[in-house]
């Protein structure tokens, strides 16, 4: 066993006491661990706290206790009978025991990607609070973040934080973003009233529907204007016309005129984009991308 500040290795292996209730927990076949930053973890120099270890005790390979967890580690890779951690007070039914890979019955859930064709109640993801006292954070996939560039981990590993802040969710949060990086603040407007609606407008129909939200005195803070506000009929062999960055002069003959309109009313203007199919030969701006990008004169001519 290797014990530096507040980073414990024991073989393969490897724990770090962030705080008294927060541990990050790796494990790596070749030994090799990450050090780096990551996509989602932006600091881990935090005030070293107060823990004991103990080895080979009581028939466990390594233990670590603080006043918030008590971590049981015997040895080899992490599963449910080598890894499991007591949570501080007893938040859960019986007890507030969690063994690796079990999952956490009562999370309080997190976030959903999408609710795009969602009718009624959709699953969600697991979040940080739970009412049994102690949740996971899994970044063994997110990528490396190193001089404001992203990359693959070039050693695979086991990557968990196990956070045991009982029902303080406030806490919780907190210790979330001192880990992974506080937000920040978003401009005022972005709390206002936005307006989106997935219709074909007019230039002229969308100025008189602002115009009749002022009128009855309903704030809109925020245009949003959806797909169709670029073109959507496109040849076959460029896919659909979900994706585009060409505008619609059919039914939005001046765009600039448009936005000088909605900024001298004191709205943001903001567009609705689906970027997966990129910039395809159909889009007008095509050749002086491919000319930017050094493409091929063939392709570049496929407008």
């Amino acid at each position: 066993m290797k014990v530096s500040g507040n980073v414990i290795q024991k073989g393969n292996a490897r724990f770090t006491v962030l705080t008294p209730k927060l541990i990050r927990m790796e494990y790596s076949s070749t030994g090799v661990f990450e050090n780096k930053y990551t996509q989602m973890v932006q600091n881990r120099t935090f005030t070293k706290p107060k823990f004991d270890v103990f080895e080979d005790r009581q028939g466990h390979t390594l233990e670590v206790q603080t006043t918030g967890f008590h971590l049981y580690y015997d040895g080899g890779e992490f599963n449910s009978g080598s890894l499991f951690i007591d949570a501080a007070n007893d938040y859960g039914t019986h007890y507030s025991r969690w063994y690796y890979g079990e999952p956490i019955e009562s999370n309080l859930k997190g976030t959903a990607r999408t609710l795009d064709r969602a009718d009624g109640a959709i699953p969600l993801a697991d979040g940080l609070m739970s009412k049994d006292g102690f949740s996971l954070l899994d970044d063994s996939q997110s990528f490396i973040l190193e001089d404001g560039e992203f990359s693959v981990r070039q050693h695979q590993e086991t990557d968990l934080y196990y956070f045991a802040y009982g029902r303080d969710y406030r806490q919780t949060l907190k210790t979330y973003y001192q880990l992974t990086g506080f937000p920040p603040l978003i401009p005022r407007y972005a709390l206002g009233n936005w307006w989106s609606r997935y219709y074909p407008y007019t230039q002229s129909e969308y100025l008189a529907l602002m115009k009749r939200f002022d009128d009855n005195d309903v704030p809109i803070s925020v245009s949003v204007f959806d797909m169709n506000w670029h073109t959507t009929e496109i040849p076959a062999k460029y896919g659909s016309g979900w994706t585009g960055y060409t505008w619609n002069k059919e039914y939005f003959p001046n765009p600039s005129k448009m936005f000088d309109e909605l900024h001298r009313q004191g709205r943001k203007v903001t567009l609705n984009v689906h970027p997966a199919s990129g910039i395809r030969a159909s889009e007008a701006a095509f050749p002086a991308v491919a000319q930017a990008l050094n493409l091929d004169d063939e392709l570049s001519n496929q407008v």
